[in-house]
């Protein structure tokens, strides 16, 4: 948490060449701590007591992001959101 304060808070003023550098860096530890359970956590296909379901009969939900990085994302945001 206080990583991600601290990269936020001197972000606007740190290179974009290191940005994109630090943030690989990151995504490699992240990729090394999840080989064992990527693409899929056995733990989370457990249904959770009490949990009705999803609404219709479906069997699945999907939650998409979009990480914008200035104003060229922010552009593409109304884009992404008719796919």
């Amino acid at each position: 948490m206080l990583n991600n304060r601290l990269y936020y808070r001197f972000k606007p003023f740190l290179p974009k060449r290191l940005r994109m550098g630090a943030r690989r860096v990151v995504a490699q530890a992240q990729r090394r701590r999840a080989t064992n359970t990527w693409p899929i956590n056995e733990l989370a296909g457990a249904t959770p007591a009490g949990w009705p379901g999803w609404p219709d009969g479906k069997k699945f939900a999907l939650v998409l992001t979009h990480d914008v990085e200035g104003s060229l994302g922010l552009a593409k945001c109304r884009q992404l959101m008719q796919l």
